[in-house]
Parts: structure tokens; sequence; C-alpha cells
């Protein structure tokens, strides 16, 4: 099969100019549309395009639908930064390197658990089971989370990374 680059462009510029339109859709209404489109308009078999599902909503929610002000951003960043103050409440420092810094905490798998569901809730956070243990949510700030039920270390481990910044906080939980 060959793809027409240009008309797949003239498409997802005429779908931008659309999407905007739809404002009230969910992420994923507007991208079953753009499939839809796609599929029509490019000629692109739809099961190629499912494959992007995920990318075209993760750029949608992104790029069109975020639409929090400066202010909002500010308070959501606080938010956000005070949850994770509470949450290394008697962690330990064990590493702190120019890519993450280390804690650990005691309480194993169940505590890890409890403490990414008590962050996520808190927050208002949306989670997403990634299966084999391993759970995702985007917070306010646009911070992501997530737990794994096993690290390199064989710990359960929660994960955040900070928009803007490159080191990676982690726990381990023993």
């Amino acid at each position: 099969m060959i793809i027409n680059w240009k008309d797949i462009t003239g498409n997802l510029t005429e779908l931008g100019t659309i999407a905007v339109d739809w404002v009230t859709d969910t992420a994923s209404d507007v991208t079953d549309k753009i499939i839809d489109k796609l599929s029509q308009g490019a000629g692109i078999a739809r099961g190629i395009l499912e494959k992007f599902r995920q990318t075209i909503e993760d750029y949608l929610r992104d790029t069109i639908f975020y639409s929090e002000s400066q202010s909002d951003e500010g308070e959501s960043k606080e938010r956000v930064d005070d949850a994770i103050e509470e949450l290394l409440e008697g962690a330990t420092l064990e590493n702190d390197s120019s890519k993450s810094k280390i804690y650990s905490k005691s309480g194993g798998e169940e505590e890890a658990n409890r403490d990414f569901d008590e962050l996520t809730g808190k927050l208002g956070a949306t989670v997403k089971d990634r299966g084999g243990g391993t759970r995702t949510a985007e917070l306010p700030d646009r911070s992501t989370t997530v737990i794994h039920s096993k690290s390199r270390e064989d710990l359960p481990t929660i994960q955040i990374d900070r928009p803007g910044v490159r080191r990676h906080i982690k726990i381990r939980y023993r």
C-alpha cells in the first residue's frame, strides 16, 4: 500500500481545525472521528490507524483540550508539590544522582499501592491500569506518575516525572 503523506497532512490540518469545534467531546470521541476521517479520506487501513490511537488521544489532550490558565497551573503545581512532600514523609533518601532522586520506604507492595492510590486520589487523577502490576496517572500539573509492582531491584516502585525537570523521583518500597 502506498501512503500519500501530502493527503494525510492536509486531512490532519483540516481535522485540527474541526477538532477545536469539538471541545465538549472527549479526546477518545475526537480520536474516533479522526480515525474515521483518515481511513475514508486518505484511504489508510483502519487497523493501522488504531495502532496510533493512544498517540492521537495524548496529542489532543495535551495540545487542544488542555486549557488551564497560568494561575490554575500555579495552583496545580503547589497542590502536587504538597502531595509529593506528604508522600515522601518517612522516606529515606538513598541516592541523589543527575538522573533520579531515589528514596526508600517500608511496607512493600501493599504500602506502595496505598501511597499511589492516596496520591492520585487526593489530586483527582485518573489512573490507567497498564497490566503486569503497572498503573499510570497524569497529575493536575501535568506530572506523570507510575507504579511498578517490581523494579530492577525487585521492589515495588512509584516514579514521578515532573514537567520541565530531568530528574525522576523514585520511591522503592522494602
